[in-house]
């Protein structure tokens, strides 16, 4: 069995939000019509507003989870121009004074950028501060590039030619030939409405990885996740459940206690 899968998958989920969940507009239901660019200096036109600063997540905070007698941390920051994951030597960063995300990354001896485009479609996220519904590419430093449609009752991810740092979300790994195979699609899929602080991302949802396939529930203030990979012949499940209150959220995996704080 492959110990550490649980704590690389939650890793993996928390380096999608950042990487889909970096729109400079708001999220509020009103938020204005389609707006699109290109990130990394390029040009692009306005039809977004900044990230609300009304949202309870908006802050640093400090990310500790347990597992056994180890201990790991990492440091999120949510700002309305800002968003940045840093987790041992891994730091990813997107600047949010565009329109679209600038996302600069570090990965021990890897560094680049990531650039992005944007097409909104209003979709109601309750408390999140970005505006992540409609179309987007993430392009990497060669030919890496996925593509993604975020709609009320489903998503789509689709990669080709994955490299360093997308394919460690999005990729899928052979643990036969001990390499990434360099592509791979990710659908979400609501089975059922429920009501949530996080609007129209309550529910109940089946989620199909590359690497494995989650049912997630969103529902008030509690995020839960039931995963499954197999490999090889062997299967691994990883759980979690995380609710936000005041400042702070709390949870359990099935191999520890997942907590964050905001300063």
């Amino acid at each position: 069995m492959r110990g550490n899968w649980g704590a690389g998958l939650w890793g993996a989920g928390v380096g999608a939000f950042v990487m889909m969940g970096c729109s400079g507009g708001s999220a509020t239901s009103d938020a204005p019509g389609a707006s699109s660019g290109t990130s990394g200096g390029a040009s692009s036109s306005s039809g977004g507003q900044p990230g609300t600063s009304n949202s309870p997540l908006i802050g640093t905070w400090d990310v500790v989870s347990m597992l056994g007698k180890r201990q790991h941390t990492a440091v999120l920051t949510i700002a309305p121009t800002k968003l940045e994951l840093t987790w041992k030597k891994f730091r990813v960063t997107s600047d949010l004074s565009a329109n679209v995300p600038d996302i600069s990354f570090e990965d021990r001896e890897l560094d680049g950028s990531i650039t992005a485009t944007h097409v909104n479609e209003p979709l109601d996220v309750g408390q999140i501060p970005y505006a992540i519904g409609g179309l987007w590419t993430f392009q990497g430093k060669r030919t890496d590039r996925c593509t993604a449609k975020v709609s009320a009752d489903s998503t789509i991810i689709e990669c080709l030619n994955l490299g360093d740092p997308m394919r460690r979300v999005f990729g899928e790994y052979d643990y036969d030939e001990r390499k990434y195979l360099g592509k791979g699609t990710t659908t979400v899929q609501r089975k059922g409405k429920l009501a949530s602080d996080f609007g129209e991302l309550g529910g109940e949802w089946i989620v199909n990885l590359p690497r494995a396939q989650c049912s997630v529930a969103i529902e008030g203030k509690t995020f839960k996740a039931k995963c499954f990979a197999g490999y090889s012949g062997e299967t691994e499940r990883s759980d979690l459940t995380l609710t936000f209150a005041d400042g702070v959220a709390s949870g359990v995996m099935n191999a520890g206690e997942l907590s964050a704080r905001r300063r």
